[in-house]
């Protein structure tokens, strides 16, 4: 579940979006974005992994070369959809700490 500063985030509608959205948030909220957004992708990636483990590992899907290969090409692109949406907040997040001296690490 995604925290509140994340959900606004997600609910933005893009990276251009996101540029006004996170303009006037305090240092300590942008870290904590980043903190979140790393949390949440890493469990997004969890659950694709886990959920394509039970299908591919299906004796019908296993043994069905074009099953199988939709299933490893859905969890591709579902991973590529986290590291896509990921990559953009915290790009415009690290953008703003950036801008005042700051990194996520700080």
């Amino acid at each position: 579940m995604p925290t509140e500063r994340l959900q606004k985030c997600l609910d933005a509608g893009g990276v251009f979006a996101l540029f006004a959205l996170l303009q006037d948030w305090p240092q300590h909220e942008l870290r904590a974005l980043v903190a979140d957004v790393e949390s949440y992708a890493e469990t997004a990636d969890r659950g694709i992994d886990d959920k394509w483990k039970a299908e591919a590992f299906r004796l019908e899907n296993f043994v069905n070369r074009k099953w199988a290969q939709a299933l490893d090409q859905a969890r591709d692109d579902a991973h590529m959809q986290v590291l896509a949406v990921a990559s953009e907040i915290i790009s415009v997040a690290m953008y703003y700490l950036d801008d005042n001296g700051e990194t996520p690490d700080a």
